[in-house]
């Protein structure tokens, strides 16, 4: 009987995994068409990613970071989760440090299960590196900043005259 209920759990556990999954996929998919409609408008879209929640590991992380520099959006933001007082992820971790200055989402405030402190922090630096100094992210950049700069250089020389 025991084994018939393991292997019922492990069938269950099973399923719900497959329906997480396709979940994900779908909630990818939405975020891409989204994504990428916001461009075609010519929106400059803005991204926020979370790492370092419980249940993430090296891999899932540098997947997220991949994921992040293939949307090529305008410009991102990585933040290290946060357990806020009050939260659900506040009630599931250890935390590190209870200073509320600490809680800024730059670096590590809770002992993470699978990562260490130190790993989690240049995770996060590299995800800014990885995304920000592209040849294909520094060109779209000059593309915008420039005009823009040209006519504050020509406003200056303007109101000096």
């Amino acid at each position: 009987v025991v084994d018939a209920q393991a292997a019922l759990f492990q069938h269950h556990l099973a399923l719900a995994g497959e329906h997480l999954r396709s979940d994900l996929e779908r909630l990818h998919a939405v975020a891409l068409e989204v994504h990428d409609r916001g461009q075609r408008l010519g929106v400059r879209v803005i991204c926020n990613f979370l790492l370092g929640l419980p249940g993430d590991d090296i891999e899932k992380i540098e997947a997220t970071i991949a994921w992040a520099r293939r949307l090529d959006s305008f410009a991102v933001q990585f933040t290290i989760a946060t357990p806020y007082p009050g939260t659900t992820l506040e009630n599931r971790v250890e935390m590190l440090s209870a200073l509320p200055g600490d809680q800024t989402g730059f670096r590590p405030t809770f002992r993470h299960p699978h990562i260490a402190s130190e790993t989690l922090s240049m995770l996060r630096e590299r995800a800014y590196v990885s995304h920000y100094f592209r040849p294909r992210y520094a060109l779209r950049f000059a593309r915008h900043a420039l005009p823009a700069l040209l006519e504050e250089l020509r406003a200056g020389d303007v109101a000096r005259s």
